[in-house]
């Protein structure tokens, strides 16, 4: 699924499914903190303000069906060519991202040590869980402390930034999650 909008319930919430004849795809994931993601692809990739105007009419029909509490993520592409990205950021912010939430000692104790704690219960558990679905709240909360650390506009994330950041702590986490090593 390359293009698809999220719903994020930070708690559980009882939501078999939306409006089949709207959303006619949905799937529904669980987050290691217990919340609810619903994932719906989309059938192309959306400006931001395409993004902006479709959050805005999706967040007025989860209102519309009784539901609060929720974020919602898109993944947008940037229209930027690659040379202006370049300019605005002269090093791999993914990396140096990821760098960070590993090494913050406040970011790591707090966020990302015990999200794979977490995710280990679960596996030990014998649960179903979606790795990428399950850290897409920590790569959220990492990217948003990186920018307030360092001062840098979080426009210059890109969905690219978003899934370089959650395969890299999936390739380093992943086989010491599910051996229980946390």
């Amino acid at each position: 699924m390359e293009h698809f909008v999220q719903v994020v319930f930070n708690r559980h919430t009882a939501c078999e499914s939306l409006n089949e004849s709207i959303f006619p795809t949905q799937e529904f994931y669980e987050t290691v903190s217990g919340g609810t993601i619903i994932k719906i692809p989309l059938n192309k990739d959306l400006t931001e303000a395409e993004a902006d105007t479709y959050a805005g009419k999706l967040a007025n029909y989860m209102f519309e069906e009784g539901y609060e509490n929720f974020d919602i993520e898109i993944s947008v592409t940037s229209k930027l060519k690659e040379s202006d990205q370049e300019d605005n950021l002269p090093f791999d912010v993914a990396e140096d991202t990821y760098v960070f939430m590993k090494n913050d000692p406040v970011f790591y104790r707090k966020s990302y040590y015990p999200e794979m704690v977490s995710l280990s219960k679960q596996y030990a558990k014998g649960a179903d869980v979606n790795f990428e679905s399950s850290i897409a709240p920590l790569v959220k909360k990492g990217i948003k402390e990186y920018c307030k650390q360092f001062d840098i506009n979080p426009r210059d994330f890109q969905n690219n930034h978003f899934t370089t950041i959650s395969e890299r702590i999936k390739e380093d986490e992943y086989e010491e999650i599910k051996e229980g090593n946390y």
